[in-house]
C-alpha cells in the first residue's frame, strides 16, 4: 500500500501539470498527455486493488482469529508483538459440552503438568472448538514465564455463576476417613478437634471452598494426619484402658 500510494502521489501531479499546460495551449504534447494519464490511472488502480487486498486479508485474519487478535494483527498492536515475541502465549480454553458462561470471565487460571497454577487473561471469545471437546472455546493470554508451552494440554479453571463466601482449605489441612473430608480446628492452644467438611466447590489449588465457617477458626494445614494417626491412637489406648 505504501509502494503504491508513493507512486500515485507522484504520478497524480504530473499528470494535472501535463492535463494543465495542454489546455493552456498546448505546451505539451497530447501524447505526452496521455502517457502521464496512463500512468495516473494505473497507479491509481494499484492503489484500490491494494485497499481490497488489505480489505480481504482483514476479514480472512478476523474470520480465522476473531476481532480482537484479528485488529491486533492488522495493526499490529503490543499484543501482536507480545506474541511474536514469546512474551504471551495464546490458549484456547474449550468448555465441555453443554456447558455455557453468560459472560467469560476476564481472568481464570490453569494448572501445567508440573501441577503449578498460573494466571491468564481474557482476549476474546474464540472462533472454533476443540474437535476433541466439542465445547464453548475462548482465547486467553497466559505469561511465557508461567511453565505453558504450545501444544501443551492444560486444564483451566474458570469462575462463574455467583460469588460464594467461603474459605479456602488447602489439600495439605484435609484427611479422609470414611470416605469424607475432615479438618481439624484448634479449639485450644494444645487441644484440636476434627472437623467434617463439605466437598461440593472444588478449589483450582487442589483443596476446596468451605462455606460457613466461623471466623477467626485456627485450621491445621500441616500435619492433620498426623493428628488423625494420635487421635485413632489415644481411641485404642482409652479402649485398652477399659478393658
Amino acid at each position: 500500500m505504501q509502494t503504491v500510494q508513493a507512486k500515485l502521489g507522484a504520478s497524480r501531479p504530473a499528470f494535472e501539470r501535463a492535463q494543465a499546460l495542454y489546455r493552456g495551449g498546448q505546451v505539451v504534447s497530447q501524447a505526452t498527455l496521455q502517457v502521464a494519464e496512463a500512468t495516473f490511472r494505473a497507479d491509481e488502480a494499484a492503489v484500490a486493488s491494494a485497499e481490497s487486498q488489505i480489505s480481504t486479508l482483514t476479514a480472512t485474519v478476523q474470520q480465522e482469529w476473531g476481532p480482537a487478535i484479528g485488529k491486533a494483527l492488522v495493526d499490529r498492536s503490543p499484543l501482536l508483538t507480545r506474541l511474536i515475541g514469546r512474551q504471551d502465549f495464546l490458549l484456547q480454553v474449550t468448555l465441555p459440552p453443554g456447558i455455557s458462561l453468560a459472560t467469560p470471565p476476564s481472568s481464570a487460571d490453569v494448572q501445567t503438568a508440573t501441577g503449578s497454577q498460573a494466571a491468564i487473561k481474557f482476549v476474546s471469545p474464540a472462533t472454533r472448538t476443540d474437535p476433541k471437546i466439542q465445547g464453548l472455546s475462548f482465547f486467553y493470554l497466559a505469561p511465557a514465564d508461567s511453565g505453558v508451552l504450545p501444544g501443551m494440554n492444560l486444564l483451566a479453571f474458570l469462575p462463574s455463576g455467583s460469588p460464594v463466601d467461603g474459605v479456602a482449605i488447602p489439600s495439605s489441612a484435609i484427611v479422609w476417613w470414611q470416605d469424607r473430608a475432615w479438618v481439624y480446628r484448634r479449639t485450644a492452644p494444645d487441644k484440636f478437634a476434627r472437623k467434617e467438611i463439605m466437598t461440593d466447590l472444588p478449589d483450582s489449588g487442589g483443596g476446596y471452598i468451605v462455606r460457613n465457617v466461623p471466623k477467626n477458626t485456627f485450621i491445621v494445614t500441616s500435619g492433620a494426619q498426623m493428628l488423625l494417626s494420635e487421635e485413632f491412637r489415644a481411641q485404642i489406648q482409652v479402649g485398652e484402658d477399659k478393658k
